[in-house]
């Protein structure tokens, strides 16, 4: 095996030739990156050759897209088709190779923070050369353009940055991010905060930014509130934390918020984290100065907040793509299936992991009833708009207060959840978060976050 890995390494650069009688003898296929490719979408492969491969790749691969743009480029060999199974052709080597890192969290994260000295000398990592540089070949069958690719990319960042596969159960060790991981993911939140091209030009992104964000509740609700050290026993991190500024966090979340797959991520990922929040807090499992009726409160203003940042997003960008949000059909419903629960599981557990020790945590799954309750509650009002005759800037309107009664709803239950009877508190918690959700415009005008739309 370290024979094979050594003579693989020697070839990728260079073309696999074709043997045989004429007219193929001696043809000059596609280079071995771009056949790894194809071959790297499945299996396991080894952390250590996964890296060295990875830094040979980029070498490469700034070398050949250094012409991207100029007339008659092809990139890695475009005029092939390599991959028969899928919706890219397969000349794009790092398609492959991503996700392969996907099923590599360790070699995932060590890649992405792995130095890479420019071939115009400056320095950066392998994160920011993917992420903010490179220039994507197209590489899709049928007009679909380079979106497999970034796919990949995400993913990819979606392993690096929780440390398993995404869309499997996350373990309470994945919870307790280390050093690494969360630098990766205070790098991802500076780049978007600093220019949120690299994302909203390729919104399909979002689905694994919101994922990722599910892990980084507290993070986030740290930035959002300028965290002191009472804000840090309202949202407790389990392991290595990352520090997020106001602006940072705030740009952030309205940038993955403007697509709807991202917000919807982020929607639910954010209030099943704060409905968990308030019952362990009402329970007494925290050491917030003002006790716990005062601890809910906070975070209840703060959920409105997180909410009024997400759905300001939605309606900026549907403003500027001139649509309504429409009612949804029910397909959708059949598509959050396949990632409800993962994202549910790990806003559960990030939010019991502050509290509890490995054995009192329920990582992968809704914890209890309450938690399924909500989620139900969550989806029935995703995307609603029942009047589709009015005009669209009216639609747009009506959405964004659907949704902030739709907010108002879910913290009022779970208010109810953690307080039990006291209908009082119950009261003052949703008035806090409908506070908090209109204070949220304040929280977007501070941080430029709708004056960067550059695209």
């Amino acid at each position: 095996m370290r024979k094979w890995k050594k003579d693989l390494l020697g070839i990728v650069d260079k073309p696999v030739g074709q043997t045989g009688p004429d007219p193929a003898g001696g043809f000059g296929g596609p280079k071995g990156f771009v056949v790894m490719s194809s071959l790297m979408r499945y299996g396991d492969f080894d952390d250590a050759f996964l890296v060295r491969y990875g830094k040979k790749l980029v070498d490469a691969d700034e070398r050949v897209m250094a012409g991207a743009g100029s007339p008659g480029f092809e990139g890695w060999n475009t005029s092939s088709r390599v991959n028969h199974l899928g919706e890219d052709r397969g000349n794009d080597p790092f398609t492959g190779y991503l996700k392969a890192l996907s099923r590599s969290p360790d070699a995932a994260t060590e890649f992405f923070l792995a130095g890479h000295k420019k071939e115009d000398g400056t320095k950066g990592t392998n994160f920011t050369y993917l992420f903010e540089e490179r220039e994507w070949p197209e590489d899709g069958r049928g007009g679909k353009g380079e979106v497999t690719g970034h796919n990949a990319l995400g993913l990819a960042l979606e392993a690096a940055t929780t440390g398993h596969r995404p869309g499997e159960r996350a373990t309470f060790d994945d919870l307790k991010h280390n050093a690494a991981q969360a630098e990766l993911f205070g790098n991802l939140v500076s780049s978007v905060s600093e220019d949120e091209r690299p994302l909203t030009e390729h919104a399909f992104l979002s689905d694994s930014l919101g994922n990722i964000s599910a892990e980084y509740m507290p993070e986030l609700h740290l930035g959002l509130s300028e965290g002191d050290e009472q804000s840090e026993l309202l949202y407790p991190v389990k392991g290595k934390s990352v520090s997020i500024g106001h602006a940072e966090a705030s740009r952030w979340i309205h940038a993955v918020g403007r697509n709807p797959e991202g917000y919807d991520r982020l929607n639910v990922a954010e209030q099943v984290y704060s409905a968990e929040l308030m019952k362990l807090h009402a329970a007494g499992k925290g050491n917030f100065a003002g006790g716990p009726d005062a601890a809910v409160l906070e975070i209840a203003t703060d959920s409105g907040s997180f909410q009024g940042i997400i759905s300001a997003a939605r309606y900026f960008q549907q403003t500027k793509d001139k649509i309504a949000d429409n009612a949804r059909d029910d397909a959708w419903k059949g598509h959050v299936s396949t990632w409800g629960g993962s994202l549910v599981g790990s806003a559960t557990g990030i939010a019991m992991s502050g509290f509890t020790s490995p054995g009192g945590v329920i990582a992968g799954g809704a914890a209890g009833t309450a938690t399924s309750t909500l989620f139900t509650a969550i989806l029935g009002g995703l995307g609603e708009d029942e009047d589709g005759d009015v005009k669209a800037e009216n639609d747009r309107v009506q959405a964004a207060d659907g949704r902030r009664s739709r907010v108002l709803s879910t913290v009022e239950e779970s208010m109810r959840q953690a307080v039990g009877d006291d209908a009082a508190l119950v009261h003052r918690g949703t008035d806090a978060a409908g506070k908090g959700f209109m204070d949220a415009y304040d929280v977007i005008e501070q941080a430029d976050a709708d004056k960067r739309d550059i695209v």
